[in-house]
This record gives structure tokens, C-alpha cells and sequence, in this order.
């Protein structure tokens, strides 16, 4: 693996592709900090990406295959004069670029002799590309991706750059090789063939971790204070835990925040795969991120009945989470508000309607998305029909598999079909389907319904045992053990540092007494470190 890297590099060196980083490009929509901003920098240092007339990069933008063209016959070295091409539809700016790429079979035409040169480009079309123009032989050891075969033409570049760690695939196992690529992804895929000893991060897999580690990776923690503190560093440094939340009373200012974050950040570096940064963003009254602005309620989102609208904010929160150095955002809400006297949800929903929650809520999913920030959908199976906020004490809801299929279960559903990466699960007893034990810590709930009836293979995360429901009934450790038995990959403990420690050794006690499997374990952190591969470069 590092023989290829190193051939790949060379030959790089050899073309002249490499010049010294300087990270002086700057524009006002690609802010240090963001996801991908070392290397959209590296490539407008080295003149192969350029911004728009505005002065803007717009990462979001779509990458069209002459722009991919351009892109790629800059990083060869190729003279872009325009000469006359074999296409009749390629006479632009990229015509240069598409005919020395033609001749070198790096990229091809329709059969209808066309270029198209406005389509966009898509991951399986991304994977082709890059292979065809920088790596000089397969490479062996890729991911197995359950939407990628072998009659696929993009087959084995798909699993070359996956390979190389320059291709991630989605914590659902999938590659998605039809998703059409933004400038930021095109950009960091790039980035990463031209030069992967800065770019791509060294793999971590499950076998290379500790019981700690692994652990460590279960927990999402809270925070004590607006700066970090001793026991809260001890919690990376002796317990690895995988990620933080950051609540209002941490975040007092907008710099105070992102120093906060990023002292937290750095404090992390000793371990092996970079942490969730998470906060409660949802907009409206639920809204921790000091100095933007606030976005609209749910509710008066989902009264324009607008997917456009819904979208756009869901770019907003992401913007406002990416601006500050967050990575996770504990949004959409997809609870349907069916109680008018819940005292939890109410504005925080979208409406009263399934097909309205469902279609505003995945929209504003996507629109986070976009921004390479995590949404969480949340409450599973559905915190709307209860009138006891779960904060205080434990909800009991009476309906039937079949009424909540009927209702509470669509936007879950639907948001998972679209491709929802972490679901958070109540704390609600659905005396129905599990009379002994709330959403939260029910097998019924988490395995046999969430994951295997509406097959959600992604990230399951409890919602914070530290809140009444689970806090006066349960122990902590023992609260946690049983989520993680149920099926959970995350336990979200949000207050106490000592109530962390408590559910990390009250984890790792059940594992070594043999009530948890350690295959159970080992399951639940790959889908933590394929959530992480895929949005975090881990």
C-alpha cells in the first residue's frame, strides 16, 4: 500500500504537480476550519482550481465534466489551448483539456459522439477519472461496498481509490457510485491522489484498537465549563471517548466557541480517529450557537411546505455548524406534533402531518448534509404523541406497531430510504412492543425494529441518559449496558464527568463478564469509523 502511495507521489513529483503550500488563497465562502479547506487551498495555490468572478469558491457548487476536465488536465500539465475537438458540443474553454484527455483515454465521449459537457460529474464518474489519470496500477484491499459490482464500469477504480483511502464510502456500507460530486468533494478527492501523504489520513480499523479505544468510541460526553478542563481532557487522554456535545451554557461567544472546540481538538490529537463535535441546532427555540442567526421554527418551516425552503435552511445550520468547527448537528426533529398538549416537541416538529414532516425534515437533512455536516434524525420511534417531556420523566405511549406505522414511523422511514447516516432513539416505553424497557434500551425497538424491519444499518445513538427518564429509574451503568445490548453503537451521557466514567466501566465490565459480545462491540465502532472515513477523514 505505502509502495503505491509513494509510486503515485513520485511519479506527481516527476509531472511537476507539486509546488510549496502556502494556504495564502482565500475565499470568503472557505474558511479555515472548514472540512476541506487545506485542500481546496493546496489546489488554488497550485493553479488548478480557481474561484468564480465574485471572488467565491462555492464548494457546494456542482462539478460539471468540463470543469472536471479542466481540473484534471491542469493537475497533468497539460496545455489548455483550445484546439479543434472530435466533439461537436465541446468548443469551450475546456475543449483543450477534452481533447488531450481523449487522446490519452483518460476520458471519453457518448456514443452518440457527444461530450455533454454540462452533465455532472458523479462519484462513479469521479472514481474513473482520477484512476485513469494518476494511479499507475490497481491496488489491492478495498472496502466492500453492497451498491458496487463487478459488472459495474466503474468497478475496480472504485475499488482502487478506496484502496488508497482517497474514495470513502457511507457508513450504510454503500459507495453510492450515482451521487452527483460538489467542488468541495471534487476538490478533496483530488487533493488526495496528488498528494496522499498529506491528504490521506492513516486507516484505522477495529482490529487495531483496544477494549478501551473501542469503548472510548461509544460515548459521546459532556462538557463542564466554556473552556477545557482537566477531567473532561482526562476523558480523551485515559478514556477515549468518541465525541463531545457542547450546550448554551459552554458557548458564550462566537470566538470563545470556536477556541473552545478547537482546544478540545487539540487535546484529541494523541488518539487514533478525530472526535464528534456535536451540538442541539435545530433552529428556533432550540438553537446553542452564539452569534448567527437564528433560523425559523420548525413549524413555520413546515407550514410554507416548501422542500426548496427547507433545504436552504438545512444549509444554513450546516454553515453555521461548519463556521465554528462543529461536525454533528442533533437535527432534523421528525416527530409528528399528533398531541397538542405534548410539552416537549410542539413548534420543534414540522407539523401534525406525515408527508409534510417527512418531506421538509429530509430536505433540511439534506441541506445539512451538503455542508459535510452529520445530521441526526431524531426521536425514534417518535417523541410527538406524548404528553410527559422525557427531560423530566419517563413518556409512556399505548399505540401498536400498526398505528405507529401508520403514522410516527413514516418520516423515519423515508428519511432512512434518502439516506439517513444516525438515528437517535427515545426515551419512551411503548408498553406495546416493549413493556419492560423504554426505546432507548429495547431490543425490540432498536434491533428488530429500526434495524431490522426498516433496515437502518447506520449509526444509532441514544438521546442523553442523564435526563429524567432513564436518571430516576435506572443506574447509569446499568441503563447504559442494556442500550448497548439493545443495539445501540452510541451512548449520549451529557452531564456529569463522573457519569461518563461510570458508563465506559460499566461497558467494559459487561464485555469482559461476557453480557456483551465483544463482536457486538467491534460491530458498533466500524459503523462509528465508517461514519467518521466518510464525513471526518478518519
Amino acid at each position: 500500500m505505502k509502495k503505491i502511495l509513494m509510486a503515485v507521489a513520485a511519479m506527481l513529483l516527476m509531472s511537476g504537480i507539486f509546488t510549496s503550500v502556502s494556504f495564502a488563497a482565500e475565499f470568503p465562502d472557505v474558511k479555515q476550519g472548514d472540512r476541506f479547506y487545506d485542500e481546496i487551498t493546496y489546489l488554488t495555490n497550485d493553479s488548478i482550481i480557481f474561484g468564480f468572478p465574485d471572488g467565491t469558491f462555492q464548494p457546494g457548487g456542482e462539478v460539471t465534466r468540463a470543469q472536471a476536465a479542466i481540473m484534471i488536465g491542469r493537475a497533468l500539465g497539460y496545455d489548455g489551448t483550445q484546439p479543434q475537438t472530435e466533439f461537436p458540443d465541446a468548443d469551450g474553454e475546456a475543449s483543450g483539456y477534452i481533447a488531450k484527455l481523449t487522446s490519452e483515454g483518460i476520458i471519453n465521449g457518448y456514443p452518440d459522439g457527444t461530450f455533454r459537457p454540462g452533465n455532472v460529474v458523479t462519484r462513479a464518474e469521479m472514481a474513473i477519472l482520477l484512476d485513469r489519470a494518476f494511479v499507475p496500477g490497481a491496488v489491492e484491499g478495498s472496502e466492500f461496498f453492497t451498491d458496487v459490482g463487478p459488472n459495474m464500469n466503474a468497478y475496480e477504480s472504485i475499488a482502487t481509490l478506496s484502496a488508497m483511502g482517497v474514495a470513502m464510502g457511507y457508513p450504510d456500507a454503500t459507495f453510492r457510485p450515482s451521487e452527483e460530486l460538489n467542488r468541495q468533494q471534487f476538490a478533496a478527492f483530488l487533493a488526495r491522489v496528488l498528494n496522499p501523504e498529506q491528504f490521506v489520513p492513516e486507516r484505522v480499523s477495529v482490529s487495531d484498537m483496544t477494549l478501551n479505544e473501542k469503548i472510548g468510541q461509544m460515548v459521546i460526553a459532556g462538557l463542564d465549563g466554556t473552556s477545557l478542563t482537566t477531567p473532561d481532557e482526562r476523558l480523551m487522554t485515559d478514556y477515549h471517548v468518541g465525541g463531545f456535545i457542547f450546550y448554551g451554557d459552554n458557548l458564550e461567544t462566537r470566538q470563545q466557541s470556536i477556541n473552545f472546540v478547537n482546544e478540545v481538538k487539540a487535546a484529541n490529537q494523541g488518539n487514533k480517529l478525530p472526535l464528534f463535535i456535536s451540538v442541539d441546532q435545530e433552529g428556533g427555540r432550540v438553537a446553542r450557537l452564539p452569534g448567527v442567526n437564528t433560523t425559523p421554527s420548525n413549524k413555520a418551516i413546515g407550514e410554507t411546505n416548501d422542500p426548496d425552503y427547507a433545504y436552504s435552511i438545512g444549509q444554513t445550520l450546516g454553515q453555521q455548524l461548519n463556521s465554528m468547527g462543529f461536525n454533528l448537528d442533533y437535527a432534523p426533529v421528525l416527530d409528528i406534533n399528533s398531541n397538542p398538549d405534548n410539552p416537549v416537541i410542539g413548534d420543534r416538529s414540522y407539523g401534525d402531518n406525515a408527508d409534510i414532516v417527512s418531506r421538509m425534515g429530509i430536505q433540511t437533512m439534506k441541506g445539512i448534509q451538503s455542508e459535510n455536516i452529520i445530521p441526526v434524525i431524531k426521536h425514534f420511534p417518535g417523541h410527538g404523541d406524548t404528553s410527559v417531556d422525557s427531560h423530566l420523566e419517563l413518556p409512556r405511549v399505548t399505540k401498536s406497531l400498526n398505528q405507529l406505522e401508520q403514522l410516527e414511523l413514516i418520516p423515519f422511514k423515508k428519511a432512512i430510504d434518502e439516506g439517513a447516516n444516525v438515528v437517535m432513539i427515545a426515551h419512551i416505553l411503548l408498553s406495546e412492543l416493549d413493556a419492560d424497557y423504554p426505546a432507548s434500551m429495547s431490543e425490540t425497538v432498536i434491533t428488530e425494529l429500526l434495524r431490522n424491519q426498516l433496515d437502518f444499518n447506520g449509526v444509532v445513538i441514544t438521546d442523553d441518559m442523564t435526563m429524567g427518564a432513564i436518571a430516576d429509574n435506572y443506574g447509569m451503568g446499568e441503563a447504559a449496558v442494556k442500550s448497548v445490548e439493545a443495539g445501540s453503537d452510541i451512548v449520549l451521557v451529557a452531564h456529569g464527568n463522573q457519569n461518563v466514567i461510570d458508563v465506559i466501566e460499566a461497558i467494559k465490565a459487561a464485555v469482559e463478564d461476557g453480557e456483551i459480545s465483544e463482536r457486538s462491540i467491534n460491530e458498533s465502532v466500524q459503523r462509528i469509523i465508517s461514519l467518521k472515513r466518510a464525513h471526518l477523514g478518519a
